[in-house]
């Protein structure tokens, strides 16, 4: 399939997708002898990844580490654990920092 096509089907914008294959968080797909990339399945499937892992807001670096375990068949399980506790405990001080501006309401905003 064609960039745009690729693009529709994962959610990344084309130059996005370009950027990724650039820095090797995606392989270069074959070129058509005119010059066309053509991406096929598998290529979905890491860019699918990708996606999911940028929108859990993972850094390009630690998307490439992850991809890296999985190119090399070893188990991601304790970096993936890792991560999440990362983001845990950022959803937690979030959460903290949501209550104490709430609190704040009334007194700024006597009428709400």
């Amino acid at each position: 399939m064609k960039i745009q096509e690729f693009s529709r089907q994962t959610g990344l914008s084309a130059k996005t997708i370009r950027y990724y294959e650039s820095i090797g968080i995606l392989p270069a797909p074959q070129r058509t002898p005119n010059g066309y990339r053509e991406y096929e399945e598998q290529h979905l499937e890491r860019a699918r990844f990708v996606a999911g892992t940028r929108s859990l807001e993972l850094s390009l670096d630690e998307i490439s580490e992850l991809l890296a375990m999985q190119d090399q068949r070893k188990a991601p399980c304790r970096t993936m654990l890792n991560l999440i506790t990362d983001l845990s405990l950022k959803l937690k001080r979030l959460s903290r920092i949501s209550h104490f501006c709430l609190s704040l309401l009334p007194v700024f905003h006597p009428k709400m």
